[in-house]
């Protein structure tokens, strides 16, 4: 084989799927891509480049037909699927985090699907038909033997094959891994195709988006500091994506998982239906049909879709729905209109599909128009939150020729100039040529994300490590310089009476050094003390590494002060006192707490005993002597024995005013408050729990910002 490799872009949508296939010969220097894309044929449909409808049959003989198939003699067709696509998250009850953690462990990497004993809840009847219908779709697509010849003849001379299958942004990571496992359960998985090895690799469509955008040029007259907006209507979702021309700002990523358009072709099909059974005729008719055939209501549902469709793009905005020998109902634009601004959509979803509760509950019987206008007035108050910007607007997607569409983003929009609004000229195509990009993108920065893993997982916890140390340092001088003031004042009451005992001093001294007295005092201070260590230490050291990556890379436009990703609000930062003042940490501070008690009790004894003129001794006993010589001897524990030993006696008021406040102050100080505290940060479990803490939080991060120079390698 040659040194070339093939991507193909699987949009596996709700109303159509479709592919497109790019090719990279990986022996070039620059691993050019080339995105001539080819027309492809897919199955069923009349011409090349054309969308396959996602909805599939049974004929008479058991074979699998698709839509024209099943739209021109419906009667014929047996359990007819459609808008089958759903999350997979949706369809698993009871979903607690703990459960979700180890369903994301048992299918990430997975390539066969567990069995009820693994996994009862992945084998229900909803996820059942949603996997069987999703694996026979995908095989009945690239099992066609004119699609895999074509993709054969387009894959001469290739070593390998890439599918690139794409998902909803929002999506999660535990819908994308059993998504892709139901994938590898399909031809897709087998590892070889059209003779060649193969492979999956899954991603989200906004990113697919955002290469095909970039590819065809689309965002390149933007001003400085202007983004492009792509919104993608589809079936059963939305995605969004902002983007700038220099690939940077484009990380805004958002969307709807459950407001496509298959609610609206649900609506239309509800309406037909109430046109029809007018006639009872008619409604005597239908139900014997159903009864016949129960799934004979999906391939209406497709007659309903195209209806739309012809509605939409017709000029005189007018269609007619044919369903078997029933008389035509004739759809118009003004009809779609009154139902996409009337009709609750929630009523519809709630009864067809498994739009969960929650949703539903947020829907509140608003119609689609009103709840696709309040999503894209929250999504550009998010936006402009971000200093997001928006220049221009791209429409794709197969619902976005709804005047509805057009008419919202350009009320919510209303700054843009009438120009700025852009159409898609191929709008089923633009997630699939997205998706073939991905994988030549995914291969410009293997070596890129390669560098970053080392980076994150040995260069990024030694420069922690390395940097702890003056951390604490800083830390213990600042809560030391905290709590002697707080120590002073408590032993200047038992000085002047106000406690009777040292217990007593003792108790009111642990008490207003408890964590959660101690903690807000410290909030403030510990958050800029912790800000400047992360964005002056580590935060440069970090960037020092991350430039390296980048000029091997060969990205120069990147500074260490444009790396530093502590520089600007870092949440790390704001977390600061939750991370400092852990249960680790806190628990070493009681500790301490005791430990600064029993000294300073030990200091004021030994002063009480070297009084001039007072019988010190014979006041508080021999035991008391004996404790002297201990202490003068610097026995080990002889401060806590001191403590314990003199805890509730009540020394006369006037031995008490013998000792000067400067001299309280002065032990007070001996006591070495800021040693002990530096003992407290510097403990085995409260040092590894900040180190634990802080690495956590640095991962993410650091691959955020590598994302953001992935993206400007892999568009380049």
């Amino acid at each position: 084989m040659g040194n070339k490799k093939a991507f193909l872009g699987y949009d596996l949508g709700d109303g159509e799927s479709i592919t497109d296939i790019v090719v990279i010969d990986t022996g070039l220097p620059d691993r050019t891509v080339h995105t001539d894309f080819s027309d492809m044929p897919m199955p069923d449909c009349e011409k090349p480049g054309e969308p396959l409808p996602t909805i599939f049959a049974r004929d008479r003989d058991g074979e699998i037909i698709f839509a024209h198939s099943i739209q021109n003699d419906p009667e014929a067709a047996v359990d007819i699927r459609i808008n089958f696509k759903r999350r997979p998250t949706d369809l698993i009850e009871n979903l607690t985090k703990e459960k979700r953690e180890h369903l994301l462990r048992l299918f990430t990497d997975r390539t066969e699907w567990p069995d009820r004993a693994e996994c009862p809840e992945c084998n229900t009847v909803k996820m059942d038909e949603f996997r069987f219908s999703a694996v026979t779709f995908t095989n009945a697509i690239f099992d066609d033997r004119q699609y895999r010849e074509r993709i054969r003849s387009l894959t001469d001379g290739c070593g390998e094959i890439v599918f690139c299958a794409g998902h909803p942004t929002r999506w999660d990571d535990l819908d994308a891994a059993i998504y892709k496992t139901i994938l590898q359960t399909s031809v897709l998985g087998k590892g070889t195709y059209a003779n060649l090895p193969s492979s999956i690799v899954m991603a989200a469509e906004s990113r697919a988006a955002f290469l095909y955008v970039k590819d065809q040029k689309r965002i390149d007259r933007l001003k400085p500091g202007e983004s492009a907006l792509l919104i993608d209507v589809g079936s059963s979702t939305i995605d969004l994506t902002a983007m700038t021309a220099d690939s940077r700002n484009h990380q805004y990523n958002s969307g709807n998982n459950y407001l496509g358009a298959r609610g609206v072709d649900l609506m239309i099909r509800d309406w037909y239906l109430e046109q029809l059974m007018r006639d009872r005729e008619n409604l005597i008719v239908y139900q014997e049909l159903m009864a016949a055939n129960p799934s004979l209501n999906q391939g209406l549902t497709l007659l309903c879709r195209r209806a739309k469709e012809q509605v939409c793009s017709y000029k005189n905005g007018k269609s007619r729905i044919y369903f078997g020998l029933f008389r035509p109902v004739q759809l118009t634009a003004a009809d779609l209109g009154r139902m996409l601004r009337e009709v609750p959509v929630a009523d519809v979803l709630r009864k067809y599909t498994d739009l969960p509760p929650r949703e539903a509950e947020q829907m509140a019987g608003k119609s689609w128009k009103s709840l696709f206008e309040e999503f894209m007035r929250a999504e550009l108050q998010m936006m402009q939150r971000e200093k997001i910007k928006i220049g221009r607007v791209i429409l794709t997607g197969s619902a976005s020729k709804m005047p509805v569409v057009e008419e919202t983003v350009r009320s919510v929009f209303q700054d843009l100039p009438e120009t700025a609004l852009f159409f898609d000229m191929d709008p089923s195509r633009t997630i699939s040529k997205g998706l073939a990009l991905v994988g030549p993108s995914n291969d410009k920065s293997l070596a890129f994300q390669l560098d970053v893993s080392q980076v994150l997982r040995e260069e990024v916890p030694e420069i922690v490590r390395r940097n702890l140390p003056r951390l604490f340092e800083e830390l213990s001088r600042f809560v030391g310089e905290t709590i002697e003031p707080i120590v002073i004042a408590e032993a200047e009451k038992w000085r002047t009476g106000a406690y009777r005992t040292f217990g007593d001093m003792n108790t009111a001294i642990e008490a207003e050094l408890a964590p959660q007295r101690l903690e807000p005092r410290l909030r403030d201070k510990i958050e800029n003390l912790f800000g400047d260590w992360c964005v002056n230490v580590i935060g440069k050291d970090i960037a020092l590494s991350l430039k390296k990556i980048c000029e091997k890379n060969g990205v120069s436009e990147f500074s260490v002060d444009n790396l530093n990703f502590m520089a600007a609000g870092n949440s790390l930062i704001r977390k600061s006192s939750e991370i400092i003042m852990g249960s680790a940490t806190k628990t070493a501070m009681n500790e301490m707490t005791v430990s600064i008690c029993n000294r300073i009790i030990a200091m004021i004894v030994l002063l009480l005993l070297v009084v001039p003129g007072a019988n010190a001794v014979a006041l508080i006993g021999g035991g008391g002597a004996l404790l002297w010589n201990a202490l003068r001897n610097r026995e080990e524990g002889a401060d806590n024995r001191v403590a314990e030993f003199m805890m509730d006696k009540n020394i006369p008021n006037p031995m008490r005013r013998v000792i000067s406040m400067d001299t309280i102050r002065q032990k007070v100080r001996d006591a070495d408050i800021k040693g002990c505290c530096k003992s407290a940060f510097t403990a085995d479990s409260s040092r590894e729990s900040i180190l634990s803490a802080v690495l956590d939080s640095l991962g993410g991060q650091v691959q955020a910002k590598m994302d953001e120079i992935k993206y400007v390698i892999e568009s380049a």
